[in-house]
């Protein structure tokens, strides 16, 4: 518990300098804020994005996560298309979905299917550009930086090509 009550210093202390989206790591933790933003101890604006790190995959998880205050969910990166639609099918917050991943993480590449990923899955938020570093967590250079751009226009290019009906979230839309 002892580890729980550090955590929410560190959000509070978050929510202090402006931030409004935190990653959760935890569904227990998912809870506990979920509780303290219904009993006003933090901002009803703030957003909770839950982790890829913890592992759900399946519609009925999906629902769970959504009922404990998930605001969006990445679900684990490499899913295929139909399951990314029963995912969309079972929640109606938005869906944070990978379309590349680090070399040390699977390694994998989406662009061409970057354009169904949001067809299947909007409201979503496609996330791209993980793929130019070898790992997570790896602390970034403006050179990696500049990559992970490029990787994301490439998605935006695809997206804009074949399904050009699809309309990005307006900036500052965090959810």
């Amino acid at each position: 518990m002892e580890q729980v009550i550090r955590a929410i210093e560190d959000v509070k202390r978050a929510v202090d300098i402006g931030a409004r989206a935190i990653m959760i790591y935890d569904e227990g933790f998912l809870w506990v804020l979920s509780q303290m933003r219904t009993d006003g101890e933090l901002p009803k604006d703030i957003l909770f994005k839950l982790s890829a790190h913890c592992g759900h995959c399946n519609p009925a998880s999906f629902k769970v996560l959504e009922q404990l205050g998930a605001d969006t969910i990445n679900p684990v990166r490499d899913l295929q298309l139909p399951m990314l639609a029963a995912l969309r099918a079972a929640v109606e917050i938005p869906l944070d979905l990978h379309t590349d991943n680090p070399p040390a993480s699977g390694g994998f590449i989406r662009s061409y299917e970057a354009p169904e990923i949001a067809r299947v899955g909007s409201p979503c938020h496609l996330k791209t550009g993980n793929s130019v570093v070898p790992g997570h967590g790896i602390i970034t250079s403006a050179a990696d930086g500049k990559r992970m751009a490029e990787q994301a226009s490439i998605v935006v290019e695809m997206v804009n090509k074949y399904h050009p009906e699809l309309k990005q979230s307006k900036v500052g839309v965090s959810a």
